[in-house]
């Protein structure tokens, strides 16, 4: 399975905020809250040059997207195409880019654990973050 990546535009704002609205998206990231269109499009305008969007090859339709800030990655697809080569495709390509990329997994987050290793990564070690308004261990 081939795909396309290509930079992100301020055009591809909805997208994005769609995808990362997703419960299995949210679930899965450091901020899980739900983000309104005001307060993404602020933060669109300022990061949009870190996105990459994931495209299926025959008819260019964006699947997901990668982020590369300061060398560390995230990727968000569509749950339809967790299985395929896709996420593995484009993170063959922003590797190459972007050789000395480090991404930060939740511990529950077996899925992304499973692919960012078999994309290469190395485990190296645990962060322990604490959650808003959490005080329990």
């Amino acid at each position: 399975m081939e795909n396309i990546l290509r930079k992100a535009t301020l055009d591809d704002s909805n997208f994005v905020l769609n995808i990362r609205n997703k419960s299995y998206v949210r679930n899965n990231s450091w901020n899980n809250k739900l983000i309104d269109m005001t307060e993404h499009s602020a933060f669109w305008l300022d990061n949009y040059q870190s996105y990459w969007i994931i495209q299926t090859e025959g008819n260019h339709k964006p699947i997901g997207f990668i982020r590369v800030k300061n060398n560390e990655v995230s990727i968000a697809l569509e749950k339809k195409y967790w299985n395929g080569e896709y996420g593995r495709c484009a993170m063959d390509k922003i590797s190459k880019i972007y050789p000395k990329l480090k991404a930060e997994v939740k511990l529950d987050n077996i899925h992304s654990l499973c692919f960012f290793i078999k994309c290469g990564f190395v485990p190296k070690g645990y962060i322990l973050k604490k959650e808003e308004n959490r005080n329990e261990i």
